[in-house]
């Protein structure tokens, strides 16, 4: 199951939610957003980056995404 490996949706927006305010960019569409894997690495990421200065890119992410499924296995019961 995908949502179990990646978390699910980190920002879903349901059927029918119209937070926007300007209707130019307001939809009623469904959106599941990025995976809460993802956002779990950029924000591990940007700390990897700040801390650790300049790396190797492929480095930094392979190291991000590990935090990210660590961040995940934590949450799970």
């Amino acid at each position: 199951d995908t949502a179990m490996k990646d978390g699910g949706p980190a920002f879903p927006r349901p059927e029918g939610w119209n937070g926007l305010s300007c209707e130019e960019h307001s939809s009623n569409a469904p959106q599941a957003g990025m995976s809460l894997r993802d956002y779990f690495a950029a924000a591990a990421l940007t700390g990897i980056m700040a801390y650790g200065g300049v790396i190797e890119s492929e480095r930094a992410a392979e190291k991000a995404f590990k935090c990210a499924d660590a961040m995940l296995a934590e949450r799970k019961p």
